[in-house]
């Protein structure tokens, strides 16, 4: 895909070869954190760890009594170690394919940003975004160019006065449309990303859809928006939507499309890529087609300045509850050697 042309003219070559350590390494440097340790200094203190943990559950199994049940717990944390370098290294690989089929593709690559703001209640103001692996740049859509945007979005944060909240992640899909159109969001019935408690709140009016759609699919429009609605998610644009996943979500909002994905898409993949792009092409050329025809009738809603779908800020996110159940559950787990080597009979 050279720049400024279709999205199904990419080159998917960078997704088939295996990138070589300098890219793999540069991708990692990348994707740290502000502020966060040297790739390098990450290594050591994994292998320090890792040759720790292992000399440990070798003292303790060659000791007696109650010593050889205390070696599970060095000999799990041994295991963590290893677990994670080896996802910590698959990471950085496909992220090395993705940023090769970045620079292939004309496309600017980002390993990690933060606080990108989008349109979208996806991507809550109130909240810190984190964004991973992100593609953008221009391509063409029919007659038109668009702005392009791929990537995975996770929003973490506490308000002030607030819970804490972290939303789930997802992937993204963000595509600027050539005309004005008013805000809506078709919510998946099987997807857990888009706040629909807060979208429920926020005074924006549901519509009802045909036959099968209606039992996969909730449309939210502003008010005065319904009709608009109703030409813009024609079967085949709702059909076009599906194509992605049976789980995706779709926002129009700010002349913008925005499209909602689980986030284990693989879009490093070459054949996922491809699908993806395929998709998101069919998807804008079918919505470029119903703004074309009612471009005239779409636009007093479409530029109404206050028509917005708002999110209340009680969002579907994981609490720190549950954050706080899983490190239990961690404790837990190890401190049950512990407890069987204290209280075993001798």
């Amino acid at each position: 895909m050279t720049p400024g042309g279709g999205l199904s003219d990419a080159d998917l070559s960078p997704l088939r070869r295996r990138p070589g350590m300098r890219r793999v390494l540069r991708y990692a440097r990348g994707a740290l954190a502000p502020g966060s340790p040297s790739v390098g200094v990450i290594a050591c203190a994994a292998a320090v760890a890792f040759c720790a943990f292992v000399a440990l559950t070798v003292i303790l199994l060659r000791g007696a009594g109650v010593l050889p049940f205390l070696a599970a717990i060095p000999a799990l944390w041994a295991l963590a170690v290893v677990h994670l370098a080896i996802t910590w290294a698959r990471g950085a690989m496909r992220g090395a394919r993705i940023a090769g089929f970045a620079r292939a593709n004309g496309l600017v690559f980002a390993a990690r940003q933060e606080n990108v703001r989008r349109p979208g209640l996806g991507f809550p103001s109130h909240l810190r975004g984190v964004e991973r692996d992100v593609l953008s740049g221009a391509a063409r859509a029919g007659a038109h160019g668009i702005g392009f945007a791929l990537g995975r979005h996770r929003a973490f944060g506490s308000g002030h006065g607030s819970s804490a909240d972290v939303r789930r992640a997802f992937v993204f899909v963000e595509v600027g449309l050539g005309t004005p159109v008013p805000h809506l969001v078709l919510k998946n019935r099987r997807a857990r990303i888009l706040p629909l408690a807060g979208i429920s709140r926020s005074g924006a009016q549901r519509l009802a859809l045909e036959g099968d759609y209606a039992e996969r699919f909730r449309l939210f429009v502003v008010p005065g928006g319904q009709i608009d609605a109703l030409v813009l998610l024609t079967p085949d644009v709702i059909e076009a939507v599906l194509e992605f996943s049976h789980e995706a979500e779709l926002e129009l909002v700010d002349g913008r499309l925005t499209l909602y994905l689980k986030p284990s898409t693989a879009f490093w993949k070459p054949e996922e890529m491809r699908r993806l792009l395929l998709a998101t092409q069919r998807l804008v050329d079918l919505l470029e087609h119903q703004t074309s025809r009612y471009a005239a009738a779409l636009a007093p809603a479409a530029q109404a300045p206050a028509a917005r779908v708002r999110d209340s800020g009680e969002g579907s996110g994981l609490s720190w509850v549950w954050a706080g159940i899983g490190v239990a559950t961690i404790l837990l787990f190890v401190s049950v050697p512990l407890l069987i080597g204290v209280f075993a009979p001798r």
